[in-house]
């Protein structure tokens, strides 16, 4: 116990050495240095800066392979999914064939928009009926799709 009173006595006596504008300037850039790195995590862009379709290819994460003569469906699964899904489904527009997104928490609008894509609820962290039917169309959409398919 006394240990951890001398290391907060220790954090509290190193703060008054610094003046109140370098506080605040050091606050300030740490708020900066977290919004940025909020912004470069950030799901619905990091998907819609990595893929793309065109001119008879699609290219996601650097990779280009050509677009396949089947179906192409996604499956986005986790918290981020509603958000990976709304980039996704924009990104490949009209040759998106199904998608199925499956999150936490009911989607807050982002897939509205998106006809193709299906919205599933599942409990985290602990799995419930929800997340077996979920988990159960997962598997037969991926079941579902042929050779030429892209998944």
């Amino acid at each position: 116990m006394e240990r951890r009173g001398a290391r907060s006595a220790t954090r509290q006596s190193e703060a008054p050495h610094l003046r109140a504008s370098t506080r605040q300037a050091l606050r300030r850039d740490a708020a900066q240095i977290l919004a940025a790195g909020l912004r470069a995590a950030d799901p619905e862009q990091l998907v819609g800066q990595n893929l793309s379709v065109g001119d008879g290819l699609i290219t996601f994460a650097g990779q280009t392979i050509p677009s396949p003569l089947g179906r192409i469906v996604f499956l986005a699964v986790g918290k981020a999914a509603y958000r990976m899904a709304a980039a996704a489904a924009k990104a490949l527009g009209e040759r998106l064939d199904e998608g199925l997104s499956i999150g936490p928490d009911e989607d807050p609008g982002y897939l509205a928009r998106f006809r193709r894509v299906r919205v599933r609820v599942a409990s985290h962290p602990l799995p419930d009926t929800r997340g077996l039917a979920a988990a159960s169309e997962a598997e037969k959409l991926a079941l579902g799709l042929g050779s030429k398919d892209l998944l």
